[in-house]
């Protein structure tokens, strides 16, 4: 037998917030925080996130290395206005959504997220100069052993 807790939710029809018109909302149904873990590590995670409670909410994402919070406001405007949470750091496997404060406090575990965004680290390319100035000393190198050996 399995559990499922929480569900999806479309912004205008089954959820009144902020997000978009249409948007599909991933609702907690009162069911408490969200994790998300991932297979390999990202330089940043975030998503959009409102309370399912109308008024002053308090948002929090955390990972490994701590936790952020931000403040925000839930009313029926379908307008695109929830605010987007999200940290940074170097190989983030998860991520936990949550609200630390809501005008009802049974609303803590009452909300939804969507737009989640996920970066991954920068691949660091060597600028040409380098490259020229590698190859250079290379070249050099290779005289210079070819110089000795030929002795």
């Amino acid at each position: 037998m399995s559990t499922e807790v929480g569900g999806i939710a479309q912004q205008g029809s089954d959820w009144g917030g902020n997000f978009s018109s249409g948007d599909l909302v991933n609702w907690t149904e009162n069911s408490g925080a969200l994790t998300l873990t991932f297979t390999q590590g990202y330089s940043q995670i975030g998503a959009q996130i409102e309370s399912s409670d109308w008024g002053n909410f308090t948002a929090q994402i955390c990972d490994a290395n701590g936790c952020f919070t931000e403040d925000g406001f839930s009313a029926y405007t379908n307008d695109n206005s929830a605010i987007y949470i999200g940290i940074e750091g170097s190989g983030i496997t998860w991520v936990t959504f949550g609200l630390t404060d809501t005008e009802y406090p049974n609303g803590l575990g009452n909300f939804g997220i969507n737009e989640v965004t996920l970066d991954s680290p920068e691949t660091v390319t060597p600028e040409p100069g380098s490259l020229l100035l590698f190859g250079t000393g290379l070249v050099g190198l290779a005289g210079a052993l070819r110089r000795r050996f030929a002795h």
